[in-house]
């Protein structure tokens, strides 16, 4: 951001460091105030607006809220209409969201009771890392652990990773 900012004609750099610290603010009180609405929200329209716009600013402080919601399901616009968000926008908003939400699907997978939430947990996995490097991040954590029932979880993770065709 620093960077374009500099680039603006006649600005010294403490006025650039000035906008640049003011705008982070501002996106860090965003980000707070969205975390509130999504905690806060009394319908599942409203959370799934919520969640589309912190994947949107990839406000990756939110990734644990948005993983929590990952099995919040959106209605399918109808044929001919376009909508911001697929079934799953918590899956699409951790995917724009990045690699912050990597470990945080890991951990999710191997605490999981729910065999649609690690599902799309693997999903995101595969989104942001590719199926390639999903593999080993799962492998890995297979390697890391000890407990056997998060093990298997990985595991079953991993296999599911491996049957889906190839992108």
């Amino acid at each position: 951001m620093k960077a374009i900012l500099a680039k603006i004609p006649d600005a010294s750099s403490k006025e650039v460091e000035q906008i640049a610290s003011q705008l982070s603010g501002e996106r860090a009180e965003l980000e707070r105030q969205l975390i509130l609405q999504l905690t806060a929200a009394k319908s599942k329209h409203h959370k799934i607006v919520v969640v589309y716009l912190l994947g949107l600013y990839r406000m990756d402080r939110a990734v644990r809220n948005l993983a929590d919601l990952i099995t919040l399901e959106a209605e399918v616009a109808p044929q001919g209409k376009e909508s911001l968000w697929d079934v799953h926008p918590a899956v699409e908003a951790l995917a724009r969201i990045g690699s912050p939400a990597v470990p945080v699907m890991l951990e999710k997978i191997q605490t999981s009771r729910d065999k649609q939430e690690a599902e799309l947990c693997v999903v995101v996995l595969r989104t942001v890392l590719g199926r390639s490097l999903a593999r080993h991040a799962l492998a890995d954590a297979i390697a890391e652990q000890a407990d056997a029932a998060k093990l298997k979880q990985l595991r079953t993770a991993l296999e599911s990773l491996k049957a889906k065709p190839p992108e």
